[in-house]
Formats: structure tokens, C-alpha cells, sequence
């Protein structure tokens, strides 16, 4: 059974037993917006989305924008950019500054996303960034 569970504090919720890589049910899906608006910042745990899936749920939200940056994109998938701090054999995965700071994404194009998602590595995922 869906959960959602507030955090406490004045931002966040997790919500819980929802596999995002699946199609979502109508009501499944505007529990998600419910949640967002009332709690502002929303985790789903245990979540294991591949490019095509993310684009799939994130496009429930809206029309989907192109990074103006063009690089670290998924192949084939332009939509799904990967942000990431980890390198492999000396190369970044991905763009590492793009989520240094709290901001609002995509503030320079005509409508401002209304919605972000990141994947956050386990504790003891590899890195050679310093």
C-alpha cells in the first residue's frame, strides 16, 4: 500500500511503496502532486529508473526541455541529463557543478521546471573525485 510519510519538518515527504518505473495510476498520480504541494520536497525511496522510464514519469508533469548545455545526456534520450560528482577512469559520468547549490532549474527558459529528480548514491558508491 502507498504511504506517504512527512518528515516533520517544514519541507518533505517520503513517499512509499510506489515503483516510479511503471506506469503511474491516475490516482497514484495526483497523490504525487497532493504530496508535492503540501510538503514542498518529496522522496521516493528504493527507486530504480532507467533513462526511458524517468522521461516517461517526468513527462507527467509536462512538456520536457532539452538541456541547453548538450552534454552528459543520455544517448538517445536528450531529455534525461546526468548530473553526477562521480569519475571513472579519470572522466566525469556526468556534469558535477549543475547541483551544487539550491536553485530552481531551467530559470533562463520562458516557463521554469516544475519539477526535479535526482538519484542520490549509496553511501559507499566508488569515486576518485576529490
Amino acid at each position: 500500500m502507498v504511504e506517504v510519510k512527512p518528515s516533520g519538518k517544514i519541507l518533505g515527504a517520503r513517499v512509499e511503496e510506489l515503483d516510479l518505473s511503471k506506469p503511474l495510476s491516475a490516482e497514484h498520480f495526483a497523490l504525487i502532486v497532493r504530496t508535492m504541494a503540501t510538503h514542498g520536497v518529496v522522496c521516493f525511496p528504493d527507486q530504480h529508473l532507467d533513462a526511458a522510464a524517468l522521461k516517461s514519469f517526468a513527462a507527467r508533469f509536462g512538456t520536457l526541455e532539452v538541456n541547453v548545455a548538450g552534454t552528459f545526456q543520455e544517448p538517445d534520450i536528450p531529455e534525461v541529463m546526468i548530473l553526477s560528482n562521480i569519475v571513472e577512469n579519470g572522466r566525469p559520468i556526468g556534469m558535477a557543478d549543475a547541483g551544487q547549490d539550491w536553485h530552481t532549474d531551467m530559470s533562463y527558459s520562458k516557463t521554469i521546471a516544475f519539477v526535479s529528480y535526482a538519484l542520490l548514491a549509496p553511501e559507499d558508491a566508488h569515486t576518485d573525485a576529490k
